[in-house]
């Protein structure tokens, strides 16, 4: 289990806010991501999660050869 402060060190977690300030934090937030470019945060993403996706493809794939032959 992790605190807060915990979990932002360990990447689970962006930051943390105060309660009183969440709801100000989150607006402030949105707007900012309402001004990236849909489109190349959308590739960036697909290219940082490419090796996880064909690694989660070839697990599947050995699943079903499993699952098949026994």
């Amino acid at each position: 289990m992790f605190n807060p402060q915990a979990a932002v060190a360990a990447g689970f977690l962006d930051e943390v806010v105060e309660p009183a300030r969440f709801q100000d934090r989150a607006e402030e937030v949105a707007l900012e991501l309402s001004h990236l470019n849909r489109k190349a945060h959308a590739s960036t993403k697909r290219k940082v999660r490419k090796a996880l996706l064909e690694e989660l493809d070839r697990a599947i794939a050995l699943d079903r050869e499993q699952l098949l032959t026994a």
